[in-house]
């Protein structure tokens, strides 16, 4: 499959979702954190509902990034 295939089905599936999860691995760390806040704020910039998940309590460094409450 080419990429142009693999984004496009990535687009159909953003199109047609309108809530979605970005779910944290288990020990998050920064730029994982960070990337899926950066991916939340684009979704919502497109009019989509996302919400970042961790299954674990954040440790307080990652707690200061905008967006991680």
């Amino acid at each position: 499959m080419s990429n142009t295939q693999d984004q496009d089905k990535i687009r159909d599936i953003i199109d047609s979702s309108y809530h979605i999860v970005i779910v944290q691995p288990d020990n998050p760390d920064t730029d994982s954190l960070a990337s899926g806040l950066a991916l939340e704020r684009i979704l919502h910039d497109i009019g989509k509902q996302a919400d970042v998940v961790s299954a674990i309590d954040l440790p307080s460094y990652l707690k200061s990034l905008p967006g991680a409450d």
